[in-house]
């Protein structure tokens, strides 16, 4: 399900404080903020967003660890990253495999966040600008700083389990030990 771009806004007005009337791409937001909102208050769902959708958990996982990020995406089906956006990347579209790019502007120019949904030895594939991207496990090590599982009861099946098969207090239990390590 794809909600209408209105109640995209609307959250982003409402975590944020950017009016649309402002103009721009708005101050961006704080990823555990917007989460933290999420589970209190919830997304706008629906016509003219009068309904809402709660988040049932997040938790954050070391970057640096790829193993637990592989964990992750296989036990929840997504994870949401924050990553540094190199100049090299926008500097025209987004090449389809984001890899590191030596002898080119590394300069950062911002924060990007984006849902990973899958990997492979190669690197991570994620969604981004309304489109699919790949990028390299050395990209990934390299840009990204930030990396939330998701627990959201729109993931657990039919069996009342997770994609990777754990039930939600299975997967509550889990984030606890990652909130100790």
């Amino acid at each position: 399900v794809t909600e209408p771009t209105s109640n995209v806004i609307q959250l982003y007005s409402e975590t944020t404080g950017w009016k649309p009337s402002d103009g721009g791409e708005g101050p961006g937001a704080n990823e555990q903020d917007v989460f933290s909102y999420l589970i209190k208050t919830g997304a706008p769902m629906g016509p003219a967003g009068q309904d809402r959708h709660k988040l049932t958990a997040f938790f954050e996982v070391d970057p640096a660890k790829q193993m637990d990020v592989q964990y992750e995406i296989n036990a929840c089906g997504v994870v949401y990253i924050g990553f540094n956006v190199p100049a090299f990347l926008m500097a025209g579209p987004p090449p389809a495999f984001w890899d590191l790019q030596p002898g080119r502007n590394v300069a950062i120019i911002g924060g990007h966040c984006v849902i990973l949904g899958g990997y492979d030895w190669q690197g991570v594939y994620l969604i981004s600008w309304g489109k699919k991207y790949k990028m390299s496990w050395e990209f990934f090590a390299a840009y990204v700083d930030e990396v939330y599982p998701l627990v959201d009861e729109y993931f657990v099946t039919a069996a009342g389990t997770t994609p990777g098969g754990l039930t939600i207090p299975e997967w509550k239990a889990e984030m606890e030990l990652f909130k100790a390590a």
